[in-house]
């Protein structure tokens, strides 16, 4: 999967319009577990299901590489990070909605 990611990264920077101008939101819409064995099952009741990761990468996010959870993140902060990214304020359409991820967020898209 890494070399698949890697291959549509070089290819959009190779393509001008949107080199340069393209973020990667990537992420599983569950856990699998963990450790050498837990991570091949599936499934809501397999230990860990809940733990996902998130990767996000562009010109406008941080180069904040591999972290743990410092601060909780989660999946329901993902639509507001887009919204961000695209300088539009999800939350002002869906106040219920979630605050975006500020970590990735860059200084251009803080506090719009």
């Amino acid at each position: 999967m890494d070399g698949l990611v890697e291959q549509l990264w070089n290819t959009m920077q190779a393509m001008p319009q949107y080199h340069g101008t393209t973020t990667f939101i990537i992420t599983a819409d569950h856990g699998r577990g963990s450790g050498p064995v837990q991570w091949k099952d599936h499934g809501v009741e397999e230990p860990g299901s809940q733990n996902i990761w998130i990767a996000v990468m562009g010109p406008d996010t941080p180069p904040l590489g591999e972290r743990t959870q410092t601060a909780p993140v989660t999946q329901s902060q993902i639509a507001a990070t887009i919204a961000a990214l695209l300088d539009k304020d999800y939350r002002r359409d869906v106040p219920a909605a979630a605050e975006p991820i500020a970590a990735v967020l860059g200084p251009a898209h803080l506090n719009r």
